[in-house]
């Protein structure tokens, strides 16, 4: 192989390496905003006059329910259109829905943007996969969803150990195969 061929591969090597981290920093700035609501819990809750009910509704039930729901569509979606354009949409969405919950002055006001962010948070997960699958060799592309969806839950350095057990199983996994 040429140079210029080698130059080829380590381009592509280097965009794929770079699209995992972008996407694994992009899934972590996702974790993170759903955990903004959590996390300010001492100021929101008298700030808009919530009761614990309300508020668990806000944490909880309608985030969820919208967040799991939607996730079908956006698999569908994340199939049948550009996936890049989707993340991008999606990001646009929580964002902008993230910045209404932060002018909310009551329940009604912050319930209708936290459930609308599921939505818009749904989406990521399978076009990030997707976008993965189609740039890493399906052997490698396990290893690379682990890290990404691991990133989802916890934060990068659990990521690392996620994806680290994940190498180890993979390995003993190829040795008994070939037993």
């Amino acid at each position: 192989m040429s140079a210029s061929g080698n130059e080829k591969a380590d381009d592509g090597a280097a965009s794929r390496w770079g699209l995992l981290v972008l996407l694994t920093i992009i899934n972590v700035l996702n974790f993170v905003d759903r955990q903004l609501l959590p996390s300010f819990a001492n100021f929101i809750k008298p700030e808009l006059g919530l009761t614990d009910t309300q508020y668990g509704l806000l944490t909880g039930l309608f985030f969820i329910i919208f967040y799991a729901v939607a996730g079908l569509f956006m698999g569908v979606l994340a199939d049948r259109m550009h996936r890049g354009k989707l993340i991008a949409v999606a990001i646009a969405l929580w964002s902008l829905l993230t910045a209404a919950s932060g002018a909310a002055k009551g329940f009604v006001s912050m319930a209708l943007p936290r459930a609308l962010i599921g939505v818009g948070e749904s989406a990521l997960t399978p076009a990030a996969t997707s976008l993965l699958a189609d740039r890493f060799a399906l052997c490698k592309s396990r290893r690379r969803t682990s890290l990404l969806v691991c990133a989802m839950h916890k934060c990068p350095a659990t990521s690392l150990c996620c994806w680290m057990s994940f190498s180890l199983s993979s390995s003993t996994d190829a040795t008994n195969r070939s037993r």
